[in-house]
């Protein structure tokens, strides 16, 4: 197939508007790259986008299953988007990770209402060192709280 076949097949498959920017390039394999690099672009800034209204998405005045379905919404179009970014092996592992990081994310910004089921749904334990730490702190706190001892820390 000559270049000039695939130039063609590639200008009647896209959109006219997006076409009349591709008559500067040469080859029909600089016209795809132009697009590639376009597609990239956009979909880094509507990632960008997602990113910011996932971080200020929070429960607040919402019932949970409104605060799920507009979470679950973003995350399904970054993933959509991430996985078009991505390739391979790659991006299972980010993808695992990303869901990792969402619930975690989506957990701490429940409303205070919801402690119980947060607690429930981390996982356990979190480390032993970091357990014992805050078992030891928090034994010691209620130790001088019911001793009506003024509250210091750390206390020798």
């Amino acid at each position: 197939m000559s270049n000039a076949q695939v130039a063609s097949m590639l200008l009647s498959s896209i959109e006219p508007s997006i076409g009349l920017g591709l008559r500067g390039f040469s080859t029909a394999h600089a016209m795809w790259q132009h697009l590639v690099n376009l597609h990239t672009h956009v979909s880094t800034s509507r990632k960008f986008d997602i990113d910011l209204d996932l971080a200020r998405l929070q429960q607040g005045e919402l019932d949970i299953k409104s605060y799920y379905r507009a979470a679950l919404q973003l995350w399904t179009e970054h993933d959509l988007i991430s996985q078009s970014i991505l390739s391979g092996e790659a991006t299972t592992k980010v993808m695992k990770e990303r869901a990792s990081s969402l619930l975690m994310t989506f957990l701490m910004k429940l409303n205070p209402s919801f402690e119980s089921v947060r607690a429930s749904l981390l996982p356990s334990p979190i480390s032993n060192s970091s357990t014992r730490w805050t078992q030891k702190k928090r034994g010691k706190k209620q130790y001088l709280v019911a001793l009506s001892v003024p509250l210091r820390w750390p206390c020798n």
